[in-house]
């Protein structure tokens, strides 16, 4: 799997996934900044395919062979491993719950939503927690000009 890192409250961390497009453009992810409402921004570096979510309002006959919908992916089972990581030595695991969804997945990047169990636990301290992010399917990953998909290592 291919890991990226970023730090909690500190922007653009570059991933180590890349392949060359025949522009001869590298296929990057970058993971930026958390928002203090939880949303996690992993940019593309150049438009990427998007996967033929259906919508909610779609019916069985028009959902066709559409995936799920965006709402209905379970992100770390489907997608990619996503851990939060607190810097605080003294953190208790149990008080760091969190849910996570995909709440916009567009040509230019994702957007991901921590809900936190408990929030007032977040990025406690002197030290700046980290996400770790891992991709887990590749092959949702593939650029619109060349169609290559990103190189888990």
């Amino acid at each position: 799997m291919a890991a990226l890192f970023a730090n909690f409250n500190e922007a653009k961390a570059t991933s180590q996934i890349a392949d060359t497009d025949k522009t001869g453009e590298d296929v990057a992810i970058d993971v930026g900044e958390m928002s203090r409402d939880g949303k996690l921004a992993i940019d593309f570096n150049q438009p990427l395919m998007v996967p033929p979510f259906s919508t909610p309002t779609d019916s069985d006959e028009e959902r066709g062979r559409a995936l799920v919908s965006v709402q209905e992916l379970n992100v770390t089972r489907d997608i990619m491993n996503i851990e939060y990581v607190s810097e605080q030595s003294d953190a208790n695991p149990e008080d760091l719950g969190y849910d996570i969804f995909i709440s916009k997945w567009d040509e230019n990047g994702i957007e991901v939503q921590f809900n936190f169990t408990n929030p007032l636990a977040v990025s406690k301290g002197r030290g700046q927690d980290k996400v770790l992010v891992a991709i887990k399917n590749p092959g949702l990953f593939a650029s619109k000009k060349s169609g290559k998909i990103i190189q888990a290592d």
